[in-house]
């Protein structure tokens, strides 16, 4: 239930706090006075969308703070677990900010969230039946998930949602194999080339680097060679190594006698040895390094060939491996196709019937739920002074290829308004008065057996007076007896069905305006239920006629 709403700054509220108690609350006051002005508020509260024109005018933003308590059962806690959060002591406290210049945030127990977040959780909290192109109940999108939770048995609504998943999923996946089995043929041809040519080239892991390694060489042993020969020739002319060992041996008898002569027949003796190395390491590499223009030859054709098949596969020279098992795999699916396709239709035919099996299951808890609905809703509707309106919950039974997740009908409420003429669907059958009553009537039954929550009616009493107004009346307090009911009216018969009462008065004054929000008890309910009577002219009979109203009924 809804605890405590502070609102500041928002509209022509300057700061409101209002304090809130189960059962039937009412809120009244002049047209214009700015009762839908708390709707907003609240709605804001809940996760509708903001808008600059909700700041008062010179204030840099706006805040409204909703407080609710819910049981530990209430299917909120579901909707807070799905975001990571949880009820402080079973308090749900939604807080919004909305600046000047229309930007909003949003906190659930002082924790930011995002909007569409807040909407979630203030859907679980809250009902705002508002005018007549936003209530959900007209809508025949909604009209079977509104028959499958009052039968109280949604574990088949569910099962239907579930077994046609399964069946979609193996039907899809049926087609695709039907339309790649159009192409097989082409396809296993194609294929058998690719794995040809790939099996036939066998291509290696690091062989791309290997064999451009190899290339590079190759083109460059003529040049290598010439180079080679070049300083064998000067070796050969000069004979570096002889010409050392010459002076080696002219040296040789000074060795003993100067130290100096000796270290350097040493290395004489050192660079001698080094020079004939050389001379000979050369020697050998003339005579075995030689150009092989064939190799090369060999070398660039298989380069050519392994980079083609990469490019032709998309795919880089070390790949070429992998795709090659991928198309091998690929060719055993469809080689196998057949066999497949046979497995996979059984299973899909098998789900049909699990599907099936579930849709008849749904239409004949539909069925006798349409009874009991249209039953119920009846005998509200005769309270609500319209006896001679019939609903009926209507199952139009849909071509197999038609049928969905929501099952194999398409269900829609219609209304019969006046006798002898037809049925029409709800959202086209009824207006005014007429309408009010229908959604409060449905609301009536729906909610008669959900878990308790906040509901709110905005003028659901438009178009109608008397003794019907009084039957609207104590339809609100019987809800509130199940949930906490918040009525904006215009009606005291209505009004004097409350528990609770608040007067919305509009203040004006030199260049303002401001809207206060006051509980009533006593003879100040009594004024005000008899100023709805009366009019602003609060005649002896009106307050008399109010005692009489306030006195003469049970409060919800």
């Amino acid at each position: 239930m809804l605890k405590r709403l502070f609102i500041k700054n928002f509209g022509l509220i300057d700061e409101a706090e209002l304090l809130f108690e189960p059962g039937f609350t009412v809120f009244t006051g002049e047209t214009g006075a700015g009762k839908s002005m708390l709707i907003d508020a609240l709605s804001l509260a809940i996760g509708a969308r903001g808008g600059v024109g909700f700041v008062k005018q010179g204030a840099v933003s706006a805040a409204i703070e909703a407080t609710f308590n819910i049981a530990v059962t209430h299917p909120c806690h579901s909707v807070l677990a799905d975001f990571g959060l949880d009820a402080d002591d079973g308090d749900v406290i939604l807080r919004r900010q909305v600046k000047a210049d229309g930007k909003t945030r949003c906190f659930v127990n002082g924790i930011s969230i995002t909007q569409s977040q807040m909407a979630f959780i203030g859907d679980a909290l809250v009902d705002i039946h508002g005018q007549r192109d936003q209530q959900v109940l007209l809508r025949p999108l909604y009209h079977a998930k509104l028959l499958d939770q009052f039968s109280g048995n949604e574990k088949i609504a569910e099962a239907v949602k579930s077994s046609h998943k399964i069946w979609y999923g193996f039907n899809n996946e049926l087609s695709q194999l039907r339309a790649r089995a159009e192409q097989r043929d082409k396809e296993i041809d194609l294929l058998n080339i690719y794995v040809e040519e790939l099996s036939a080239i066998d291509a290696n892991l690091g062989e791309e680097q290997e064999l451009a390694t190899e290339r590079q060489r190759l083109m460059q042993s003529d040049k290598v060679m010439q180079t080679l020969s070049e300083a064998q020739s000067l070796l050969e002319n000069n004979t570096p190594a002889a010409h050392l060992a010459k002076a080696e041996r002219l040296l040789q008898n000074y060795g003993e006698s100067l130290p100096e002569i000796a270290s350097l027949l040493e290395e004489l003796a050192t660079a001698a040895a080094t020079a004939s190395d050389a001379e000979n390491t050369l020697s050998s590499l003339v005579g075995t390094l030689e150009a092989d223009p064939q190799r090369l030859e060999e070398v660039d054709e298989r380069l050519h060939m392994l980079r083609q098949l990469a490019r032709k596969h998309h795919v880089s020279c070390d790949a070429l491996p992998d795709k090659l098992i991928e198309l091998q795999q690929s060719l055993a699916q469809l080689t196998d196709l057949d066999s497949n396709m046979a497995e996979l239709e059984q299973k899909t035919n098998t789900a049909w019937d699990s599907f099936a099996s579930a849709c008849a299951k749904l239409t004949a808890q539909r069925q006798k739920t349409a009874v009991t609905l249209a039953k119920k809703v009846g005998e509200v509707l005769v309270h609500l002074k319209m006896p001679d309106v019939v609903f009926k919950a209507n199952l139009e039974q849909l071509p197999e290829t038609q049928w969905g997740q929501e099952g194999a009908e398409k269900v829609a409420f219609y209304v019969q308004t006046n006798p002898g003429s037809p049925l029409a669907p709800l959202d086209k059958a009824a207006s005014g008065g007429e309408v009010s009553r229908l959604m409060l009537a449905l609301k009536a039954v729906f909610f008669a057996n959900m878990a308790p929550q906040t509901l709110i009616f905005d003028e659901i009493d438009t178009g109608v007076g008397g003794a019907v107004a009084d039957a609207v009346g104590l339809c609100l307090a019987d809800l509130a007896n199940s949930h906490q009911v918040f009525a904006i009216t215009h009606l005291p018969q209505v009004a004097a069905r409350g528990r609770a009462h608040l007067k919305i008065a509009k203040m004006s004054g030199q260049n303002m305006a401001r809207t206060k929000v006051s509980p009533l008890y006593a003879d100040d309910r009594r004024d005000e239920i008899a100023r709805m009577l009366a009019g602003a002219n609060i005649t002896t009979a009106a307050k008399e006629a109010a005692t009489s109203l306030l006195t003469g009924v049970t409060h919800g």
